[in-house]
C-alpha cells in the first residue's frame, strides 16, 4: 500500500497531540510542584507550626498527632517520588526512530543522516507511527505518575490540616 502525503500529514497531526499531550502533563507537574515549594514555604517559615513537629517528635504530643505527621512524611515523600518519575519516564525503544533527536545526534554529519532517511528500508511513515507510539507509552507513564502525585498532594494538605487541628485542640 503506497504512503500518501495526506497520510503523513495525518500521522504528523496525531504526533503533535501526542507531543501536546506529554507538554500538558508536564505543566501540570509544573503546578503540583509549585504547591509543594508553597506548601513548604509556608509551614517551614512558620515558627508555630515549627515547634508542634518537634513537640510531636519529642513525645509531649498524642498519638493522633504522630499518625499525622507520619502521614505528612509519607505523603511528601510519594509527591517527591511521583514528580521525579513523572518528569523522567523511560522507554526501551527511544534510539529506533530517526525523528528522535538522540538517534539524529549519532551521525558523523548531516549528510549521513540524510543518507539513512532517503534509504531504501527507510520508511517515513513507519518512523511516524513509531514515534507516535514511544509518546504514547512516555505520555502514559508520565500520567500514570502525575495521577500519583496529584492524589499524594491532596493526602499531604489534609495530613497537614489533620496535625495542626489535632495539635491545636491536644486530641
Amino acid at each position: 500500500m503506497m504512503t500518501t502525503h495526506s497520510d503523513i500529514e495525518q500521522y504528523r497531526w496525531i504526533l503533535d497531540r501526542t507531543v501536546e499531550s506529554v507538554k500538558s502533563v508536564d505543566g501540570k507537574n509544573g503546578v503540583t510542584t509549585a504547591i509543594l515549594a508553597g506548601l513548604a514555604a509556608i509551614l517551614f517559615s512558620n515558627d508555630n507550626f515549627s515547634s508542634s513537629v518537634f513537640a510531636a517528635l519529642s513525645g509531649k504530643s498524642n498519638t493522633m498527632c504522630l499518625v499525622m505527621l507520619a502521614g505528612i512524611l509519607i505523603s511528601t515523600a510519594l509527591v517527591i517520588f511521583s514528580l521525579f518519575a513523572s518528569l523522567i519516564p523511560r522507554t526501551k525503544c527511544e534510539g529506533d526512530s530517526s525523528l528522535y533527536f538522540g538517534t539524529i545526534a549519532k551521525h558523523k554529519d548531516f549528510l549521513s543522516y540524510k543518507r539513512e532517511l532517503v534509504s531504501q528500508d527507510y520508511s517515513i511513515e513507519d518512523d511516524l507511527v513509531n514515534q507516535i507510539y514511544i509518546n504514547s507509552k512516555i505520555c502514559r507513564t508520565k500520567m500514570r505518575w502525575h495521577s500519583v502525585a496529584s492524589f499524594s498532594t491532596y493526602l499531604l494538605i489534609l495530613f497537614i490540616a489533620g496535625f495542626s487541628i489535632c495539635y491545636v485542640i491536644g486530641v
